[in-house]
């Protein structure tokens, strides 16, 4: 039988049935992986803290205690650490200014 031959007595019923397991396999697939990323997000959401910290000497940053205790990070646990600068501090010197005369 040739590739593009129809089969003989199949009823297009049967001929169709291939690509529809195929595509309702590769739904069930896709709604499979929904479910386990979505799984997987919401036990880390359950594990987060957002917090304000002020950057260090040498850059380093502190998690406060009541943050570390809340989501249960011991010393040398893995972190990820997202930073989003709100500002700087307040006394820092504008090493950029124009110089003045002092009289």
């Amino acid at each position: 039988m040739a590739p593009n031959e129809p089969v003989r007595g199949a009823s297009p019923a049967t001929l169709w049935a291939t690509p529809f397991q195929m595509l309702a396999r590769a739904a069930e697939t896709q709604q499979q992986v929904a479910d386990e990323w979505r799984r997987h997000w919401l036990s880390m959401a359950g594990a987060n803290a957002v917090f304000k910290t002020r950057v260090q000497k040498s850059g380093r940053i502190s998690i406060p205690d009541a943050e570390r205790e809340a989501i249960g990070l011991d010393e040398g646990d893995l972190v990820q650490v997202v930073v989003i600068p709100l500002g700087r501090h307040r006394n820092q010197v504008n090493h950029h200014a124009e110089p003045h005369d002092e009289d």
